[in-house]
């Protein structure tokens, strides 16, 4: 999004973000969406195994380790 803002257009007036490219949307951390909730887990749990630390596979631990970080507000880059 620094590079190709979502208004940006081509050379011929074209919008960049069209067709199969779509720009991408930060969405909000809900730890009682399902999907999230196992995105977080595969996630953590996939840099636990490489680094050789713990996994955890308990759901509802990790739900609540989740709900208790302060995520900042996502913006591109500027300049």
């Amino acid at each position: 999004l620094y590079i190709f803002p979502k208004d940006y257009v081509d050379k011929d007036g074209h919008p960049f973000w069209s067709g199969p490219k779509r720009a991408p949307d930060a969405i909000e951390l809900d730890v009682n969406d399902p999907l999230h909730l196992h995105f977080i887990s595969a996630c953590a749990n996939l840099v636990a195994f490489n680094t050789g630390v713990p996994q955890n596979r308990d759901k509802a631990a990790i739900a609540e380790i989740a709900s208790k970080v302060t995520l900042p507000i996502f913006e591109p880059r500027k300049g």
